[in-house]
């Protein structure tokens, strides 16, 4: 899953890809930190501090900021994949329905 500012949920590879796409195009560089990281077993909640700068569409440079929490699962080969990509952190603006959930 992953989490638009504007809270709408995204889910499926393909729809996240596409999804992204217009931010890709900026060829941009993302730095990121990690604040902090709570690990259960194969299970981990990890807390970053972002920034993304690029170039839109329109030739200006596009600089955008954000506290990020991940949920994140170890694979059998120990690589770590993210479940839930929510690049705003506790400043969602969705509202939590059961229809949300699989």
């Amino acid at each position: 899953m992953f989490y638009l500012q504007e809270g709408e949920i995204i889910k499926g590879i393909e729809n996240i890809r596409h999804t992204l796409e217009s931010f890709i195009s900026m060829n941009g560089k993302i730095e990121s930190k990690v604040d902090a990281v709570i690990h259960i077993s194969d299970i981990a909640l990890v807390n970053t501090e972002w920034s993304f700068n690029g170039t839109g569409p329109d030739g200006k440079v596009v600089t955008i900021t954000g506290k990020a929490t991940d949920v994140l699962r170890r694979q059998s080969d120990d690589n770590w994949r993210i479940l839930i990509d929510n690049p705003w952190g506790t400043n969602l603006h969705i509202c939590m329905k059961s229809d949300h959930y699989e």
